[in-house]
Parts: structure tokens; C-alpha cells; sequence
């Protein structure tokens, strides 16, 4: 994530991925219940190897805002999930976007 590397709120903390975070990516990757909504086919992370690299991919991503982001328990310092921005496309043709229909 080139730019920002965290965000701040009263209780939590958007930030960049860490090494030392590749215990909590394989524990969350690694459930079927988290997987079976991401990719296509969904695959569950087996081991910490998988982990590792996937962090690093995470970190290596170059837009100020788009990337994955890990979210920590501002009173802990616990992780409790992970998070990802990315830009959307317009669906609309002009800007800024009307409703349908209005």
C-alpha cells in the first residue's frame, strides 16, 4: 500500500499487513466459512507458507487506497479481520451518479 499506512478510528485500526501477522491470515484463510465467498473456486489456505506469501502480495500493492488491510482492536492490539478496498466501477453516465429511475 503505497501512501497511507493506517487509518484510525476510536476503536480500531485499518493497517498494512505485517509479517509477523501470517499466524492470524492462516487461521482466518483457512476456514471454509471465510473462503467459500472469495475466489473463484474458493480454496482454503493450508499452510503458513500460503500465509507468508500472501502478505507479501498484500504488501507489494502500489495505489493509495486499494489493497487489503488488516483490522486491530485499538484497546488490545488484537486482529479481528481483515479488509479490502477497491474502486468500483461507475454504473451510471454522467457524474455524480443519479438513482435509476429518478
Amino acid at each position: 500500500m503505497n501512501g497511507v499506512k493506517s487509518l484510525e478510528t476510536e476503536r480500531l485500526i485499518l493497517r498494512q499487513w505485517e509479517p509477523e501477522d501470517a499466524g492470524f491470515v492462516l487461521d482466518l484463510y483457512s476456514r471454509w466459512e471465510v473462503q467459500q465467498f472469495i475466489g473463484n473456486p474458493p480454496q482454503v489456505m493450508t499452510d503458513l507458507q500460503q500465509a507468508e506469501e500472501r502478505i507479501r502480495v498484500w504488501r507489494a500493492t502500489d495505489h493509495p487506497g486499494h489493497g487489503a488491510w488488516s483490522v486491530q482492536i485499538k484497546a488490545t492490539g488484537e486482529l479481528a479481520g481483515a479488509l479490502l478496498l477497491k474502486s468500483i466501477p461507475a454504473s451510471g453516465g454522467s457524474l455524480p451518479l443519479q438513482l435509476r429511475g429518478h
